[in-house]
């Protein structure tokens, strides 16, 4: 790859990294001796602080039909197994309570409430122009249909219902405790991929 290809669209060079040939001949040598990487199972679980979880569990399960796996449980730093969430949550960190619930399909929502110091809901809950995760997004039989319930649970609809693609409805909502939650009646999968012979995404 030469240096003139750097930063150009579809090279998959980003500006400021290193390409291969930059890279120190040892550290090429210790990169090719690691293990391909593999995710095993797809995305995991999202975390989601709520400030009543008794009440976050009952709204998961009837709006979406999550699954309590675990808990409600509370954990605390003065605890036996306490060590790991104070290692990750930092000093000030005092205590919390969780819940593990699953959707259809395996991937995992854990709602945390915390304790000490007590959670609070964000005055801005939709900084979306600051880097980090701002939505998490289900897939729905229903987007009008399960809008209507979030409604009716106490959430709210926070824009309008829009198609994407030829035959996809969308919507972004929140749920009682201000985490943003996106709606769509299509798989990522089926939501992107291109139909055959179709190369550019604006023609879908």
């Amino acid at each position: 790859m030469q240096s003139s290809d750097v930063g150009v669209p579809g090279t998959g060079v980003v500006p400021g990294v290193p390409t291969l040939p930059d890279v120190p001949a040892p550290r090429i040598a210790a990169l090719e001796r690691l293990a391909p990487p593999a995710v095993r199972t797809g995305f995991n679980h999202a975390a989601l602080s709520v400030t009543d979880l008794d009440r976050a569990v009952a709204w998961y399960e009837q709006v979406f039909g999550l699954k309590l796996l675990l808990g409600p449980f509370s954990i605390s730093s003065d605890a036996p197994g306490g060590g790991p969430a104070s290692d990750i949550y930092g000093e000030g960190w005092q205590s919390a309570r969780i819940a593990h619930m699953v959707m259809p399909g395996g991937t995992g929502i854990e709602l945390f409430e915390f304790t000490g110091p007590v959670a609070e809901r964000r005055a801005d809950n939709f900084d979306y122009w600051r880097t980090g995760i701002f939505h998490i997004c289900f897939t729905c039989l229903d987007v009008t249909e399960t809008a209507g319930r979030i409604t009716l649970f106490g959430g709210r609809q926070r824009s309008k219902i829009h198609q994407v693609g030829p035959k996809s409805w969308f919507c972004f909502c929140e749920d009682p405790f201000g985490n943003v939650l996106e709606l769509v009646d299509q798989t990522f999968e089926e939501l992107f991929t291109p139909p055959p012979g179709v190369e550019d995404p604006d023609a879908c």
